[in-house]
């Protein structure tokens, strides 16, 4: 997902208009009856929403919508509204619904994610290019000048892009009061505008941005480190933090309250020599890395790979959750194991964390979300405005959930009903959507690699796609998580499939010898003393993985038919343990729903059931010649689907059929088949 700083109206707006999609009939789609069109011009938003981080009364929010087309309402007195006028929108009956224009950015171009500053807006296009208007005090738009973009006349489709040095482009952008930043596609950070206390990384206070020739390929990176990238990025009111992919957290900027978690208020990266390898990461635990850091005005919170969320800066009104008022991370020994993780309740767990103002909000696995801290003007969702966290006892079970309806169905964050389809991914990178999947584009291979595997989200809102080299590239809801790093594998060792956790804040992969990797939350199954099967002479190679019900183990499947089963995996048997060989090797295995038992197919779309009630298979229904081979197999509702490498889709469940390539295979063959929604 796109990386954004935002405060409370992002996480209670993006759940108030998640729940109004139910009102809403479901967009045409590959196999779709066109009458299920969207009548007229009702819009529902993608999930991708911005509020401002304002100092004072002037505050303004943007939202794409799901045609990616960009509205901004709030304050417009800087133009930051893209509208070409001054004056708000939203503050007057008629103002809004379908009288909100969109922001006109250009032809044939459309946004991915948008960043509302204090008093100017950038957007990523689709074209990976970033555009800003509104306020330019500092230089902030990016067009070596100080010249405010976006006023009466002015419209942002006549906006130069910003120039972000030759051949780069952005997967990420993120805007402070006076300042904004850009995750470009070599993973590098840049950033432009108002220099004070060093939010730009550039070991001094000047502005950069607001004279010629201070931008494209004559603005430096932020320096990371020897070998660091950054996968994420947020801006705060006046400090920056970065996730980098090694999961580690770095921040700069002002530290005057503790909100850059160095144990001083001393800012960093407003002096030569504190960035790079002198500027260290955030500690956040033994053993811990953060699966996302969102910056506020003048706090930081981090999702942690255990679903944790600590908070550091100022804690003037218990936006630091921990039952008072002490800013944490401005002095020393109070980070790392010496932070409490905040106290979201019995046994629950976060999935999402923001930072505003002075409160913050975490989404929680059960679907509830939790605020506390500044409860100014109802911001915590309680009916009063009282603050929270601030005194000993507010915090956990003693912190009531947000009223808003908890929809207990995780689809409902993009689909009106429960979705039946799913998408085939081919050799080449190309993704096919079928019935309610939805067109989310494919990844941008290099020469001399292939497509691997395509896994979706646990909301089927996106999915993850995994390349011969590693690299995972991140479509819909899909959380960044970093790539794979391929450098144990042996000579001639290829992965073979790759799974995500329960949470979706994890991914296992899986070579052909039996290799496991991890990113995010993922850890390593244990079958006995070992979490792979690297010590084993296999006769045949791994070709498939597949999670149990729980998260808590997976199975192996070997192209003669052996499984092996790790964590609370249940061995039944194998083809090996029967004395049976295959005709023809085994391609694809699926736990039964119950957990108790599986199913596994071979490239003839044999099935074989093991402690499994049988389904079907194509022998079974006296289908014995196939154009192609069955290349894999997936869960689906009550049973299961398969997959030939000509995209032809054979299912064995209780779900409608929802189409396959038929009469229209792909140039090079499909490699994966992955479901909307299994259960």
């Amino acid at each position: 997902m796109p990386f954004n700083r935002s405060s409370i109206a992002r996480a209670l707006a993006a759940l108030i208009l998640a729940a109004a999609v139910l009102a809403v009939p479901p967009p045409t789609r590959v196999a779709a009856d066109p009458s299920g069109t969207i009548p007229g011009t009702a819009r529902v938003v993608a999930g991708v929403l911005s509020t401002s981080l304002s100092p004072d009364s002037r505050g303004h929010s943007c939202a794409i919508d799901d045609s990616a087309q960009l509205r901004c309402w709030g304050s417009g007195d800087q133009g930051q509204l893209g509208q070409g006028g001054g004056s708000p929108i939203g503050d007057q009956p008629g103002e809004m619904g379908d009288a909100l224009s969109p922001v006109d950015l250009g032809t044939g171009r459309t946004a991915t994610s948008v960043s509302a500053g204090w008093l100017h807006t950038c957007v990523l296009l689709d074209n990976g290019t970033v555009k800003c208007w509104g306020d330019n005090t500092s230089g902030q738009l990016g067009q070596g000048d100080t010249v405010d973009r976006g006023l009466p006349g002015q419209t942002v489709d006549n906006l130069p892009a910003v120039n972000l040095g030759t051949g780069r482009t952005a997967t990420a952008i993120t805007s402070g009061t006076e300042h904004t930043c850009a995750l470009l596609d070599n993973g590098t950070i840049k950033c432009w505008g108002e220099g004070n206390a060093g939010k730009l990384g550039q070991g001094s206070t000047d502005n950069l941005g607001d004279q010629p020739g201070e931008m494209g390929d004559n603005l430096p990176a932020v320096d990371l480190g020897t070998g660091r990238t950054a996968t994420a990025i947020s801006s705060g009111g006046r400090h920056t933090c970065a996730l980098l992919d090694n999961g580690t957290t770095k921040c700069w900027g002002s530290g005057t309250f503790g909100q850059l978690g160095s144990g001083g208020f001393t800012g960093l990266g407003d002096d030569p020599g504190e960035m790079g390898d002198n500027l260290p990461p955030v500690d956040l635990g033994s053993g811990r890395t953060a699966i996302s850091v969102d910056a506020g005005w003048t706090m930081t919170c981090a999702l942690l790979d255990d679903g944790t969320v600590k908070c550091w800066g100022g804690g003037f009104s218990g936006q630091t959750g921990q039952g008072d008022t002490t800013a944490r991370g401005d002095g020393p020994g109070e980070m790392g194991d010496n932070l409490p993780p905040v106290d979201l309740g019995s046994g629950r767990t976060a999935t999402s964390v923001v930072a505003g103002t002075g409160n913050a909000c975490a989404l929680l696995d059960d679907g509830t979300v939790k605020c506390w801290g500044d409860g100014f003007s109802g911001r915590l969702g309680q009916g009063d405005t009282t603050d929270r966290g601030d005194d000993p006892g507010e915090m956990g079970d003693n912190l009531p959930p947000i009223g808003i309806p908890v929809v207990a169905d995780a689809w409902i964050a993009c689909h009106t009903s429960q979705p039946v389809g799913y998408w085939l991914g081919e050799s080449d990178g190309t993704l096919y959507p079928f019935g309610d999947a939805d067109p989310l584009g494919k990844p941008p291979l290099l020469p001399a690699f292939t497509l691997v595997d395509v896994e979706a989200t646990p909301t089927g809102c996106g999915y993850w796609t995994l390349v011969s080299n590693g690299t995972v590239d991140t479509f819909g809801d899909a959380t960044d998580l970093g790539d794979f790093n391929l450098s144990t594998l042996q000579a001639g060792e290829k992965l073979a499939s790759f799974s995500p956790t329960p949470s979706g804040r994890g991914l296992w992969a899986f070579t052909d010898r039996g290799r496991v990797l991890t990113l995010g939350d993922a850890k390593p199954k244990f079958a006995g003393a070992i979490s792979d099967l690297t010590s084993i002479n296999l006769a045949g190679p791994i070709i498939d993985s597949i999670p149990t019900p729980s998260g808590e183990g997976y199975y192996m499947l070997g192209s003669d038919g052996g499984v092996f089963a790790f964590g609370d995996a249940t061995f039944v048997n194998s083809l090996p343990g029967l004395g049976v060989t295959p005709d023809q090797p085994t391609v694809g295995l699926v736990p039964d729903p119950d957990g108790s038992g599986y199913w596994m197919v071979a490239a003839d779309g044999g099935v074989f059931a093991f402690n499994a009630p049988f389904v079907g298979s194509l022998p079974g229904l006296g289908i014995t010649q196939l154009q192609a081979p069955v290349i894999g197999m997936t869960p689906y509702a009550d049973g299961y689907l398969q997959v030939a490498s000509d995209g032809g889709v054979f299912n064995f469940s209780s779900q409608p059929f929802s189409g396959s390539l038929g009469d229209n295979p792909p140039d090079t063959p499909i490699v994966a088949i992955t479901p909307t929604w299994k259960n």
